[in-house]
């Protein structure tokens, strides 16, 4: 994820092309408007409110997206972002996502605007009660900007621990997920097929080699079985 007010758009869009091209089309950008002001005043960056850091966002997006398109001027006068006929390319391997990880119903619609993905913050910012409505914002902005929802990914971000016996599971606040492989792959089905997600990283609360190995081995082909995926 950058950091906007770090990084100018310019050079972010470079460096992403460059990126993708050197990994064959695998690079996605995840762009941060900046949601920490003191930090990012301190290491030298611009000092802007909520409201100004969305306003500087949409105007990189257009930017960067015209930098990707080789043949053709980039042309943007913006509050806080300018490009006076600077030429495009080099062209990304592939069609590079944006994606943002928004939280306030603002930054929600700005998603559902612009964003080709949107990754849900960890629960301890972004409560699991708050996942289906800022999910109804993303889609409700990008129909009324003329935009299909489904155009736009969803990964949902769980942290927990794979048990061996069955535990309760109450997606409620930021408690993490302790439950049977079998129960992941229920909680994952729900999570997709009920509130609208595509894919899901999983953050074991111990750096575990084998809770990994159990989310690739058992939690994952559960799921997909249980979402006619298998």
């Amino acid at each position: 994820m950058a950091s906007l007010p770090l990084r100018g758009p310019g050079v972010i869009a470079k460096a992403a092309a460059t990126l993708d091209l050197l990994s064959g089309g695998r690079f996605e950008l995840g762009l941060g408007a900046g949601g920490y002001r003191q930090a990012i005043t301190a290491f030298g960056g611009p000092d802007r409110t909520a409201g100004q850091n969305q306003v500087a966002l949409e105007e990189a997006v257009e930017i960067i997206r015209g930098l990707w398109r080789p043949g053709g001027s980039v042309r943007v006068t913006g509050e806080h972002y300018s490009m006076a006929g600077v030429h495009g390319g080099p062209a990304p391997a592939h069609p590079i996502g944006i994606w943002f990880g928004s939280v306030g119903p603002r930054a929600l619609a700005q998603t559902g605007r612009l964003a080709d993905g949107w990754a849900a913050p960890i629960p301890h910012y972004l409560p699991y009660e708050k996942w289906r409505e800022s999910q109804e914002i993303i889609d409700t902005a990008a129909i009324e900007a003329g935009r299909r929802p489904s155009d736009i990914t969803r990964i949902a971000q769980l942290v927990g621990h794979i048990t061996d016996a069955p535990g309760e599971v109450v997606l409620k606040g930021e408690a993490p997920i302790r439950a049977t492989a079998a129960q992941w792959a229920e909680v994952i089905g729900h999570l997709a097929g009920d509130v609208g997600f595509d894919s899901f990283v999983y953050w074991p609360e111990s750096a575990d080699a084998a809770q990994l190995t159990a989310w690739a081995r058992e939690v994952v082909p559960a799921a997909r079985v249980l979402l006619g995926k298998g």
